[in-house]
């Protein structure tokens, strides 16, 4: 089986050659200290080029960094990286523009991964805890990424056309807000590699499937509010799953706390890298949860999985659908909630014969902490389902 933190350094390996630039001290030496820094992670970095045109305007090509993660050899590549404006801060770095171009990555188990484009704007990274709060909340004005292919044993499985993202800052009202979408995504289901995924869909039908990502945000750390609506991923010709939720509790000490735990990771021994994540998740906890929905709108899926199920069954999907609302019920008696059950049993029971949206909802009648609201779930689910307004329908 892959390893996961093995994918996960290799990532890291290619993101050196996206974020290492915001480290550098300043731009006479600006190539020297992204190879030091790079260095400090054992990751190898070299230029073919390079153009320090001054005034913080620096352009290299035939970039490579290689390096030895769990005993393989793992390298990215880029064409060319450029950088705008930069300059240092009294809290980190900034840029006016930043961008990377033919970035390629060899990872472990044969996969590469192909992106041809990145650029950000406006971007600041802060290297201290103490940096305006800005400078945490909105660390670039926009992002676009561009092309992104992804190979698994000499294969394209998938592709992404775009993706960008648009970040602000209200300062009358202190609110920030983010809204991202990517668009143009296709799996290519047949070359993807064999296992009960690729058999079920092909199945199905699903030889090459299209989708999209889009969302926003908005934190207001004055109400320690954050706020994520509509974050909706679709498939076409299979069903688009949407959530929003309200935290309270994001304060400005948690956002500090929360920047904090999660720099340098890769800087840090084992020990420390656990005390951080104790930090992170300390942090977390001072969270509330004051609101969720969570939507899936049928777009043919329902139909298709009926069918296959039933056929096992010896029933049609009509039949299978018909039945649901009793098996349903029968699979919920042991948590003792009749209403409950016969709320979920009526939807799922409507939503699997008109193939329209299954919504489930959760509206305590006030901000329930997040360490009482996951332990009250677990714990006694009956209780949890009157305590914080629990809802299920169909539409």
């Amino acid at each position: 089986m892959p390893s996961f933190s093995k994918y996960l350094s290799s990532l890291l390996l290619s993101g050196t050659l996206i974020v290492a630039p915001a480290f550098a001290q300043d731009s006479g030496n600006f190539i020297e200290d992204l190879k030091a820094l790079a260095a400090s992670g054992d990751v190898v970095l070299n230029f073919g080029e390079v153009d320090d045109r001054g005034n913080g305007s620096v352009e290299a090509s035939d970039i490579t960094a290689v390096a030895e993660i769990e005993g393989e050899d793992i390298a990215a590549t880029a064409l060319k990286m450029s950088v705008e404006g930069y300059q240092k801060t009294a809290t980190g770095v900034s840029f006016d523009d930043f961008q990377l171009n033919t970035l390629t990555a060899a990872l472990p188990d044969d996969v590469a991964v192909l992106i041809e484009n990145i650029s950000i704007k406006d971007l600041i990274v802060s290297e201290d805890e103490n940096a305006d709060l800005k400078s945490l909340l909105q660390p670039y004005t926009s992002y676009l990424v561009e092309n992104i292919v992804l190979n698994i044993g000499g294969n394209t499985v998938a592709t992404f056309a775009s993706g960008q993202g648009k970040s602000s800052h209200d300062e009358a009202s202190g609110t920030y807000s983010e809204t991202a979408e990517w668009t143009g995504i296709v799996f290519d289901i047949e070359n993807s590699p064999e296992g009960q995924f690729r058999t079920e869909a092909i199945a199905m039908g699903y030889l090459q499937v299209h989708a999209s990502v889009v969302g926003n945000y908005t934190i207001r750390p004055a109400e320690g509010i954050i706020k994520v609506e509509n974050f909706t991923t679709n498939v076409d010709d299979v069903a688009s799953l949407s959530y929003s939720l309200t935290l309270g509790g994001l304060t400005e000490d948690v956002i500090r706390s929360l920047s904090s735990a999660s720099a340098n990771v890769t800087e840090l021994s084992q020990e420390e890298q656990e005390a951080q994540m104790k930090q992170m998740m300390a942090a977390l906890l001072q969270l509330s949860v004051i609101d969720v929905t969570l939507e899936i709108k049928d777009d043919s899926i329902t139909q298709k999985l009926l069918n296959r199920q039933a056929k096992e069954m010896g029933m049609t999907g009509e039949q299978l659908a018909g039945a649901a609302p009793a098996f349903v019920s029968a699979g919920m008696q042991q948590f003792n909630m009749p209403e409950f059950t016969a709320q979920v049993s009526q939807a799922v029971g409507t939503f699997l014969q008109d193939q329209g949206s299954l919504i489930v909802s959760v509206k305590p009648d006030s901000a329930v902490p997040v360490m009482q609201f996951g332990m009250t779930m677990g714990l006694n689910p009956a209780s949890a389902i009157d305590l914080y307004n629990v809802k299920v329908e169909a539409r």
